[in-house]
């Protein structure tokens, strides 16, 4: 059984045309650590929409999601002027799981 993290916010409640828009919404650049791209659960369809939506309702109705949606990776990015080695010539992108 995996550990569970609270969530608080109780005022959450996607519909599935929500969670259908926001996995359209999804890039197809880079995987988190999962490694499930986003052009898979793109290809679900409705179908794929409503188990996410489901898996969704289910952690709110726990008020607890696993601790494997938090974090990721932490990549620096290089915003293309100035020293590649000044952190102020660079952002920190948080790279993560689709599904997170």
């Amino acid at each position: 059984s995996q550990s569970l993290t609270p969530i608080c916010d109780h005022s959450f409640h996607p519909k599935p045309s929500d969670t259908h828009k926001a996995i359209d919404a999804l890039t197809h650049c880079a995987t988190g650590p999962d490694e499930i791209p986003a052009a898979l659960l793109q290809a679900g369809g409705s179908a794929m929409a409503v188990k996410v939506h489901d898996l969704e309702a289910s952690v709110i109705a726990q008020e607890k999601f696993p601790v494997a949606w938090t974090g990721g990776r932490s990549v620096d990015l290089f915003k293309g002027k100035g020293d590649p080695m000044d952190c102020d010539c660079s952002r920190t992108l948080l790279i993560q799981d689709h599904m997170a």
